[in-house]
């Protein structure tokens, strides 16, 4: 009888673990919609309290955990600093004055601006010596001998993609830099195209919990106006799909010289904005080229101004260019000026 009894009770334990791993089911399915997960406020904390304080790979401009954008106009110097801030990290030597708090890593770095040649020329001496980079850097470049036919008629953003994921599971590098998003895909300027790529690379970088930097283009601007995130190609809607950006601007009076400015960041602080950009000179110190910091300044003064004569020249010139048939992209293309400016100084 008692044996009976046991047997029963054993009975209704094994149910009642049935019911209540059911229920749990039950209570898990209603905490997704898809790839959509519920919780409350409460829930997502405590999830998140036992995940490290993201540390600074480049001061406050890029975090660890960030997809952030470094974007400026051609030759101004996107490439150099992105391989200095490499270079930084596999090292674990900040760049002076900026901070580095992350620990010494390995960076890959997807290069689709500069060929091998271009490269040795940029980091070597006059008489052929060498920088010598970090082992933990691993650079990337297309091998056009490895592309077949169908490869060529086929290249897109999405095969670029697939190639990058592939590089970053074999290599379980966690630092990645991607040179620059203009060459990965087509009509980088407009929205529709460039914010499905920086939408992908974000779920890469949570899938792989990766730390991203993507250098980007900007379009032909009003070399007087200060930068901010609209001058980013593929307009200021990208925003939404980044953590951080920062711009490299040029120093319109002293040629080689750059400032740099912070224009969106989402949890940090906002240090090196307008009115404290970083001027820096470009420069190869012994066999490699860089940035090296020079001051702290204000964008307005480093900024091309026109007044006086200058100006009254540029207004003449706009005028000349539309008596000759010059349409408002023409001359934009030709002065710099940005369509708006062009507009005024026409009625001028």
């Amino acid at each position: 009888m008692d044996y009976k009894k046991e047997s029963i009770s054993e009975d209704e334990v094994f149910s009642n673990e049935i019911v209540n791993h059911v229920e749990s089911l039950k209570s898990e399915c209603k905490k997704h919609i898809g790839f959509l997960k519920i919780q409350s406020a409460n829930e997502w904390i405590d999830d998140a309290k036992h995940y490290e304080v993201d540390k600074m790979l480049f001061d406050t401009f890029w975090y660890e955990g960030e997809t952030c954008v470094l974007f400026a106009s051609s030759n101004l110097g996107k490439s150099i600093l992105g391989y200095q801030i490499a270079n930084s990290i596999t090292k674990g030597k900040p760049i002076p004055p900026f901070r580095l708090e992350a620990n010494q890593q390995p960076v890959l770095y997807f290069d689709f601006e500069l060929n091998k040649k271009k490269f040795r020329k940029r980091y070597t001496t006059e008489n052929a010596q060498p920088f010598i980079f970090d082992e933990s850097l691993k650079r990337i470049e297309i091998d056009t001998d490895k592309m077949s036919e169908s490869d060529a008629n086929s290249f897109s953003d999405k095969m670029v993609l697939e190639r990058i994921e592939q590089a970053i599971i074999q290599t379980e590098i966690k630092v990645c830099i991607i040179d620059n998003m203009s060459y990965i895909i087509q009509n980088s300027e407009k929205a529709k195209t460039a914010t499905p790529f920086l939408f992908k690379i974000n779920l890469l970088k949570k899938k792989y919990g990766l730390s991203i930097l993507v250098l980007g283009h900007t379009p032909k601007r009003a070399f007087e106006n200060p930068l901010s995130l609209q001058d980013l190609a593929g307009s200021a809607s990208l925003g939404n799909f980044i953590d951080s950006a920062f711009a490299i601007g040029k120093v319109q009076e002293n040629v080689g010289e750059r400032y740099i400015k912070q224009v969106k960041q989402r949890d940090s602080e906002e240090l090196y904005h307008a009115e404290n950009v970083c001027i820096m000179q470009i420069e190869k110190v012994d066999s490699f080229l860089q940035m090296t910091f020079q001051d702290y300044g204000k964008e307005k003064d480093l900024l091309s101004k026109l007044e006086g004569e200058d100006k009254e020249i540029l207004i003449q010139k706009v005028k000349d260019l539309i008596d000759m048939g010059k349409t408002y992209s023409q001359i934009q293309e030709i002065t710099g000026l940005a369509k708006g400016t062009i507009s005024k100084y026409s009625n001028k």
